[in-house]
């Protein structure tokens, strides 16, 4: 991933944190930012991005599709899909995400 694509993809996230209220989006407990460490790993409680559609059933890696989650409760989820209900709240946050990050640039 270029600097350019890493750049945009943490200001989408910083975006996504503030919109969420630090909170994931599954459990709703409060999540730290994602610390970007050498060795790759992140903590359980850190914001990892996670995808709305999995990224097993698309094409491309596409995260300004996604909202956030703690690290275990994306893992627990895997590729299972999401609630229609949680499908429409996730979209909402990520088209409101979007919006901003378009407005900024």
């Amino acid at each position: 991933m270029g600097k350019r694509r890493s750049d945009a993809k943490r200001r989408y996230m910083s975006i996504l944190m503030a919109l969420q209220d630090s909170k994931c989006f599954h459990c709703g407990e409060h999540m730290t930012p994602c610390m970007h460490r050498h060795d790759g790993r992140t903590s359980r409680l850190e914001a990892t991005i996670e995808h709305i559609i999995p990224r097993a059933a698309r094409r491309a890696d596409d995260w300004k599709f996604s909202v956030l989650a703690h690290r275990k409760c994306n893992l627990q989820r895997a590729d299972a899909t999401l609630s229609r209900d949680d499908i429409t709240r996730a979209r909402m946050l990520a088209s409101e995400a979007l919006y901003i990050y378009d407005k900024e640039l």
